[in-house]
């Protein structure tokens, strides 16, 4: 569907739309995108020890900058961009299921930060979730 895919004006306004991740240090939303796409097909993969715990929650914390950088861009262009998002969201949501014991709660040990629905599900098998039950 015409107009609906990230073109390349749509990138290029991308590439200069950042967020601070740590002191002294911005991503794009490219970037986030792109960390947030790889971990997801990383768990899709279920290959043993290639993730944990800590990988995990690191990624959340993407998604979570994926998020503030959406708040930041024009509406049209916003629109574009969390539907690119919400594709790999449904990615993440397949693998996943309601984290109802709080592991991710647990291993993260931050729980200001955990309000948005990533922070809530763990991967149904395999190595992370392995991982968040030895955590927790």
């Amino acid at each position: 569907m015409s107009g609906e895919r990230l073109d390349d004006a749509d990138l290029a306004h991308l590439a200069a739309v950042t967020v601070a991740v740590a002191p002294g240090r911005a991503l794009d939303a490219i970037a986030l995108l792109g960390a947030w796409r790889a971990h997801v097909a990383t768990c899709e993969g279920d290959r043993p020890g290639v993730r944990g715990a800590r990988d995990h929650i690191a990624a959340l914390c993407f998604r979570d900058w994926i998020a503030q950088v959406s708040a930041l861009l024009p509406a049209d262009l916003r629109g574009r961009y969390d539907r690119t998002v919400a594709v790999i969201d449904d990615r993440f949501k397949a693998l996943t299921e309601p984290d109802v014991d709080g592991l991710v709660e647990r291993a993260a040990d931050f729980p200001d930060s955990m309000h948005d629905w990533w922070w809530f599900r763990i991967p149904r098998t395999g190595p992370v979730r392995d991982d968040l039950r030895h955590h927790g």
